[in-house]
Parts: structure tokens; sequence; C-alpha cells
């Protein structure tokens, strides 16, 4: 499950970069061949003394790295951090731009939700704050962290909901553990309740054993959506990125599903594309997208007005906004 995972996590379209625990020849390498890492073209024991030198800096430089690491992860865990968004494009395919020009700054515990229409770029956009997708250099950040070199770090302080709810052949417990391998049964339980699974779980004589097949096929839409938010709030990121987490769902559903996460994004910095009204309503900001840009900005209050595209959105939808 931990390999899996690893392999699905790994942001996309990436420069080749150093493995941790590497050095710089060993990845010099990798990426060049040994001739070109070694820098010289001599051979015996100046070439390996020259790579044991290197080696060490490079061992000195990489236990710097890691305590200033793990002083930012302290800093992270003091409080949910900024994410700041700087003339972002992004394409999939060279010549046809998803993302255009976005610039946006959300402070530390906002709480942010991007409408519009299907295809604007919603989706694309949570994925690059993710750090599945890596975007420019100094485009993107996570509090000071810039997620062109540092996707993985993204992906150790935020949690991504996907529209698309997966789960892994195994058991129901070893699914929810990939979030917290080493979450205690209370805490598996108190997550599912939050989600509105436990009920349907714990009604499974098997419980948390029980089976799930591949891609979860032997579960429902609904549980399996239910099941995957579980697991995303198991995590306790302090970012969380939700896109449209209950989709599948049935109306009684959403609005318990509903109602939990809100209560478990106090605090955190979030960013939901969502469709419900009262969900927006809520938000400290509003980003509307059209085209991969954001046409307008603000809160339900100030966008709520005739002819902006928002308004357009919400129509009379009743609770709901086009999309």
């Amino acid at each position: 499950f931990r390999r899996v995972t690893e392999v699905l996590d790994a942001p996309r379209d990436v420069d080749p970069v150093r493995v941790e625990g590497e050095s710089r020849r060993d990845s010099a390498e990798r990426r060049t061949g040994p001739a070109a890492a070694a820098g010289v073209t001599a051979s015996g024991d100046i070439a390996d003394a020259a790579a044991d030198a290197a080696d060490a800096a490079a061992d000195a430089a990489g236990a710097a790295a890691d305590a200033a690491d793990a002083a930012a992860d302290t800093a992270a865990d003091a409080g949910s951090p900024s994410i700041t968004v700087r003339d972002l494009s992004f394409e999939y395919v060279h010549g046809t731009p998803v993302l255009r020009e976005i610039s946006v700054e959300i402070p530390p515990g906002a709480l942010v939700v991007l409408a519009g229409k299907s295809g604007c770029g919603k989706s694309t956009l949570l994925k690059v704050l993710a750090g599945l997708y890596r975007p420019s250099p100094g485009t993107v950040f996570i509090g000071d962290r810039d997620l062109h070199y540092e996707a993985g770090w993204a992906r150790s302080v935020a949690s991504y909901l996907p529209q698309e709810p997966f789960l892994f052949s195994g058991s129901l417990r070893e699914n929810l553990e990939l979030a917290k391998p080493d979450a205690a049964g209370e805490e598996l339980r108190r997550a599912l309740a939050v989600a509105d699974a436990l009920d349907f779980v714990e009604r499974d004589e098997a419980g948390l054993g029980r089976d799930v097949s591949e891609r979860g096929s032997s579960f429902s839409g609904g549980e399996r959506q239910r099941l995957c938010i579980a697991r995303t709030l198991l995590r306790g990121s302090p970012v969380l990125l939700i896109d449209e987490p209950t989709s599948s769902v049935d109306r009684e559903s959403e609005e318990r599903i509903w109602s939990s996460l809100l209560s478990a994004m106090k605090g955190k910095t979030c960013v939901v594309a969502s469709h419900r009204l009262d969900i927006a309503e809520r938000a400290d900001l509003i980003l509307v997208m059209d085209q991969g840009r954001i046409v307008e900005r603000g809160t339900h209050e100030e966008l709520n007005k005739p002819g902006s595209v928002y308004m357009s959105l919400v129509g009379e939808g009743g609770g709901a906004m086009a999309g």
C-alpha cells in the first residue's frame, strides 16, 4: 500500500531531483553517467577520494537541510500556513493552457471556495496546490516553500480529496491507515463518524477488517466517497484541498457530511471546489473561474450583484451553483 501511494503521489512532469539519502555524485551519475558525475577523466584513488569528499560535503548539507525541514515542519504544526499563487499558468499539453495567470493570496486558516462551470480549471488548480503537478518556479508557495522545488513537502502538509473516490484492494483498515499508519482504533472510528461512514462500516460483521475489492467496487459510489473523506481527515493536515466531496452521496448524507466537514475544517487553510451555495456564503473568499482565469473574487455579499458572473452561476438554483 505504501509503495502504491508513493507512485500515485509522484508529481507529474518533474525534473530529476536528488533522492533523499543519495549523494550528489550518485545523483549526478543517475542523470548523466559516471564520468560526467565525477567531473574528472582520471580513475583510481584520486577519483575515489574526490567522490568521498563530495559525499561528505553532501551529507553535511543534507543534515543541515533535514534540520531546516524539521524546524519548518514544527512551525507548520503550530498553525495552518498561507498559500500564495503568483501569475500561475499551467498546461497539460503544450500550447493548450488550462490555468492562465492565476494570482491569489490565501491567509492561514482561510476558507476559499472555487466557483465556475465544469472545465474552468478548478480541479487542476487544486492538483497543482496539492503538489501532484509541478508548477513553474516562483509561482506557488505554501508558507514560504516553493512547490516547484518542494512538491513532496506540499503533499506532506496538504490533504487532497479528489472528486473521484478511490479505494485499494485489501481491508478497510489498511485503506484508512494509508493516511496514518499508527492510527488507533478510536481515531479511525472518529474519522468514519465525521464522514458519516461509521454506521455502514459497523453494520458489516467484519467491520474494519472487511475486504475491499479493487477500486472499491464492492461499495456504492456514496460509500466510497465517505470512506475517502474519512481517510483524508484522518491525516490531520493543516491544509485541505477538496474537490466536490459530496458529489456521489444523497442529499441527507450530504448535509451530515458537510456539517461535520465544516467543523473539521476550522483552523485549517482550506480550498474547496463546491457547487453548494451555503458553503460559498461561509467562505472568506470566493474565486470565480472561467476558461482557466480568475474573473471575479470576493465574498458572497460582494459578488452576488446583477451582471456578475457569480450571480449568473447562482441564478435560481435554490442552494446550488451552476457548474
